[in-house]
């Protein structure tokens, strides 16, 4: 039988809910129109989005996954934790 740590337990549960909370202030946009040939997809309506929410925000829009034939890849932004 493997015992844990009592400590390094208590440690993975505060570090799972730190990485919880830094995932929670995430927006992920999905099946957004991704154009054929090039590595841009169309962010103009996650931006204006994202402006309306928090116009002073910088934005940090990230594309998510791999290119996929006939598939568009999910975007996500991270608006500041509380």
């Amino acid at each position: 039988m493997l015992l844990l740590d009592p400590l390094s337990l208590e440690e993975n549960i505060i570090e799972e809910l730190e990485d919880k909370e830094g995932r929670s202030s995430n927006l992920i946009f999905y099946n957004l129109d991704e154009p054929e040939g090039d590595n841009c997809v169309d962010a103009n309506l996650v931006k204006d989005i994202i402006r309306k929410i928090q116009p002073d925000k910088a934005l940090s829009i990230r594309i998510m996954g791999r290119r996929r034939q006939g598939h568009s890849r999910p975007l996500r932004d991270s608006l500041p934790i509380k």
